[in-house]
């Protein structure tokens, strides 16, 4: 017989298997013969079996799961103050931070979450506020921050379409975003580097001809209003320092996949 697991409690070691003809099935963890392999009883796997009837009603016994390959993956962008989110397998760590700096908290939070996701991800893990106060003159305003780290998610599940390997292409998605990043910011150096000695040079040439000091002054509104709207404001990939991909042990497995069958 086959059927799938629809319900079990890692505490207690039980749950119910509702099978292809119909019926629901008590099982004993005990029961499962290649737990060894699987590690964990999860609600939604595939199971064949061989059904016994009882006085209590219907038990399964010598229960094989089998093995899933295929992921599904959220449909919403998923983030997380801590490291992992509950329900869902962290797939792939990215070596980034996803940073945003803005002058409104929304601004910052989804500047960061379209940062990270055009950096390949579906979630961010270790996020990180900021609230500061910064003043121009005698005009002072709120600045906010917000960081994460990039990461994909997803859950093994016999609906899904790829395996890890095909999911996971976050770091070469991050790296490359974070080369053109750097090229960018080279390029925007430039032209602000440009416009700096543009905004000395011909008012000075122009005293120098006019001796009129009112270019002193040109000069000085020009520089005043590029450091007013140039004050950092954006999004940016940030390396993480010393980062190492770790890989998932059996027991964070485990305890991963017993908290989404709790849920």
């Amino acid at each position: 017989m086959k059927g799938n697991v629809v319900s079990f409690l890692p505490s207690k070691g039980y749950g119910f298997i509702k099978g292809d003809d119909g019926l629901d099935y008590y099982f004993k963890q005990s029961a499962v013969t290649n737990l060894a392999e699987v590690k964990a009883v999860v609600a939604g796997d595939r199971v064949s079996f061989d059904e016994h009837a009882t006085a209590k009603g219907y038990a399964a016994r010598s229960i094989t799961i089998e093995q899933i390959h295929t992921y599904v993956i959220p449909s919403v962008f998923l983030e997380s103050k801590g490291d992992s989110i509950k329900g869902w397998e962290v797939l792939e760590l990215g070596g980034y931070m996803a940073q945003a700096y803005y002058k409104s908290p929304d601004d910052a939070k989804r500047a960061m979450i379209n940062c990270a996701k055009n950096a390949g991800a579906n979630a961010v893990l270790n996020v990180n506020y900021e609230k500061s106060s910064e003043s121009t003159g005698n005009y002072t305003y709120s600045t906010f921050y917000y960081s994460g780290q990039l990461a994909i998610v997803g859950r093994k599940s016999h609906e899904g379409k790829r395996t890890k390997d095909q999911i996971c292409q976050l770091k070469a998605t991050a790296d490359n975003l974070f080369q053109k990043q750097i090229a960018n910011n080279k390029t925007e150096r430039k032209c602000k580097n440009i416009i700096i000695a543009i905004a000395i040079g011909v008012p000075f040439i122009m005293l120098m001809i006019s001796r009129n000091f009112m270019w002193l002054l040109a000069s000085g509104a020009i520089l005043y209003v590029m450091h007013y709207f140039s004050g950092g404001y954006g999004s940016w990939l940030k390396p993480i320092k010393n980062f190492q991909p770790k890989q998932e042990t059996h027991e964070q497995r485990s305890e991963n996949e017993s908290l989404w069958n709790g849920m």
